[in-house]
């Protein structure tokens, strides 16, 4: 008896691909009638997905980097301040 382990690597974008290529082959055979857009569908959305994390993370990073450069600004002024009085 072998022990084999068996893993299965599962994503949302692999779930995707394979619900289109599912919907392209029924749509080739004839079985469904709907729109090529509808087809592609799922893939368009997993891609749409990962831009808006993408954004959403490089928003998260401007924000942080423009917050530390406003907290040296406002250290300079002080000091700049307390040494002209």
């Amino acid at each position: 008896m072998s022990n084999n382990k068996f893993e299965i690597d599962f994503s949302f974008f692999k779930l995707n691909i394979l619900i289109t290529i599912f919907l392209m082959v029924l749509k080739l055979a004839g079985k469904i009638n709907i729109s090529d857009w509808i087809v592609f569908l799922p893939v368009l959305i997993s891609i749409g997905w990962f831009f808006l994390i993408v954004f959403i993370i490089g928003l998260i990073t401007l924000y942080f980097i423009n917050k530390e450069t406003n907290n040296n600004d406002e250290d300079d002024n002080s000091s700049e301040a307390n040494s002209e009085t």
